[in-house]
């Protein structure tokens, strides 16, 4: 770690040439950037590195919010109602998973602590982020992981299972015919909207879609099940392949 006095001279450096700055900022993405698409992951627009492995999307994504570039790593099951824009409820922060705030890299970073958070990074990638993938691309290994982390809680990647463990299986249950069980899972998430940082028209709403829910799941009708499915992948399939 850089001392304060450290910090605030590169700050200044920086400040006072612009340019390079630029410059360095622009050395450090293109290093990011080829330290994922290196393990097969395919950009997608500027920031974001995508890899598709059955029914899942994974994705690296990167922010720079201030004067560090922070790497996000998130999972999205292709199952799940289709998106119109990233989001990042399935996953967190690097730094976030390792507590570990090297994992980001400062604008001001030299190259020598650039290929350091390289280093690192594509071990996360090769050990733990590609095996990850490999242990929740169906529906029912997600199903079979969700159940372990609720059991046996993990400080590792799989916190990024935590957030979302309800809305993920209910899908992923109904995905299965598992109707029972993803009723089950649809009356957890809703649940959490008895919280106190939800307010009524969060609350309408997720009664309102637990109950078209639960009608589609209790109808036993496996085709529309499936044909709502299969249409909800080849949207979500366009929307991660897509360039931009």
């Amino acid at each position: 770690m850089l001392s304060l006095n450290e910090i605030t001279e590169r700050f200044l450096y920086y400040e006072n040439n612009r340019e390079i700055l630029l410059e360095n900022r622009e050395r450090i993405r293109k290093q990011i950037s080829k330290c994922i698409m290196e393990q097969g992951f395919k950009r997608k627009g500027r920031s974001t590195f995508v890899k598709i492995s059955e029914d899942i999307a994974a994705f690296f994504t990167v922010e720079h919010p201030s004067n560090s570039f922070y790497t996000w790593f998130c999972v999205f099951p292709l199952f799940m109602p289709p998106l119109d824009h990233l989001v990042l409820n399935y996953g967190d922060r690097l730094s976030s998973l390792f507590h570990d705030n090297d994992m980001n890299i400062s604008d001001y970073a030299n190259e020598a602590e650039t290929d350091l958070w390289y280093t690192r990074t594509t071990a996360f990638i090769r050990n733990e982020a590609l095996p990850f993938i490999e242990r929740v691309n169906t529906a029912e290994k997600m199903i079979r992981c969700l159940e372990a982390a609720e059991k046996h809680p993990r400080n590792d990647v799989y916190q990024i299972l935590r957030g979302m463990h309800y809305e993920i299986k209910q899908y992923a249950e109904l995905s299965l015919h598992h109707n029972d069980r993803a009723i089950e899972a649809a009356r957890q998430v809703l649940a959490k909207y008895d919280d106190p940082p939800y307010g009524e028209d969060a609350r309408v709403k997720a009664r309102a879609e637990y109950m078209e829910f639960y009608n589609l799941a209790a109808s036993g009708n496996n085709q529309a099940v499936d044909d709502m499915l299969n249409n909800w992948r080849e949207k979500n399939l366009e929307f991660f392949t897509k360039k931009k």
